[in-house]
């Protein structure tokens, strides 16, 4: 009889320890898909900029090139923004990064291709790289957008104080 009450006191502990594995088992389970809810609202809430930046400090260009065309096919998953973007390519000239600058606003032409203001900011990372051909591309593009073609002989970009000689 002892046996008998042995094996039930084993058996119990047994089939409480298996509920309380199980329910750490689900805890888990719904920790995680909190967690990835969470990463999937911040992704929406996020600009594409912060994600370009965030690549391009990671993997380089071609990382970035290959975030941009990940999330361009997911445009529902991000918030694209003009601003931004121009903004992320301006800080990269100044900060040195001419042809990461030259990526990012090729890239934003893709998003916004009748918008001036980008093709202008490309003509000044163009300039930055020392490539005037390019540049004056941009700008007879920008001015033709605009509809004003003196607009590359008019404009003063804020950057271009910092061009080089």
């Amino acid at each position: 009889m002892e046996a008998r009450f042995c094996s039930l006191i084993t058996l119990a502990v047994l089939v409480f320890l298996s509920t309380v594995s199980f329910a750490q088992g689900e805890e888990e389970q719904l920790a995680h898909l909190n967690r990835a809810a969470v990463r999937q609202a911040k992704l929406a809430d996020s600009s594409l900029a912060d994600h370009l930046a965030s690549s391009l400090a990671t993997d380089g260009i071609e990382g970035m090139i290959d975030v941009f065309y990940l999330m361009r096919s997911e445009p529902q998953r991000y918030r694209a923004d003009e601003k931004a973007m121009t903004e992320l390519g301006t800080q990269l000239i100044l900060a040195g990064k001419t042809a990461e600058s030259i990526a990012v606003l090729q890239l934003t032409t893709q998003i916004y291709p009748d918008s001036w203001q980008i093709q202008e900011h490309l003509g000044n990372a163009y300039l930055a790289e020392s490539n005037v051909a390019a540049a004056e591309l941009c700008f007879d593009k920008a001015a033709e957008l605009k509809g004003n073609h003196d607009l590359a002989n008019e404009t003063e970009c804020p950057i271009s104080t910092h061009l080089p000689n």
